[in-house]
């Protein structure tokens, strides 16, 4: 997996080692929620990184949404508001997005791609799915 038209985002030198460069294929199963996963998820739907890269979740919002200058990015892997953002942008990448509590945790299922993914929370199964699509939308 090597997205092309995503920079990659500077992340901290403790998660490269942990979960491997975002720009060559990592288990996104395996990453946690948090600020770093908020910033791959804004980068997908449209926010452009800022200044020096310092900060990841520091990103200028698409057009038509928010400010000009540069905001912190919705807690998307965290909260279920933002996180529904990311549902709703899936709905219209893949046509239809099942969001179910599983015993293992939550499950998400994009179908018609086929993608899906399992979280502790719902929000971040969430943002496992949108990372998935977005992968195989790219490869395609």
């Amino acid at each position: 997996m090597k997205p092309k038209d995503l920079d990659p985002v500077p992340l901290p030198i403790w998660w490269r080692e942990e979960y491997g460069d975002p720009t060559r294929e990592f288990d996104i199963d395996k990453m946690p929620a948090g600020r770093e996963m908020d910033a791959l998820i804004a980068e997908l739907m449209g926010w452009k990184r800022e200044g020096d890269g310092l900060y990841p979740w520091h990103m200028k919002p698409p057009k038509g949404q928010g400010v000009w200058y540069a905001r912190i990015v919705p807690h998307y892997s965290t909260m279920i508001v933002p996180a529904w953002e990311v549902v709703e942008w899936l709905g219209k990448q893949t046509g239809s997005v099942i969001v179910e509590l599983d015993y293992d945790g939550f499950y998400v299922r994009c179908k018609p791609s086929g993608e899906n993914s399992l979280g502790d929370t719902a929000p971040l199964a969430i943002c496992r799915c949108a990372w998935k699509v977005r992968r195989n939308t790219k490869e395609n």
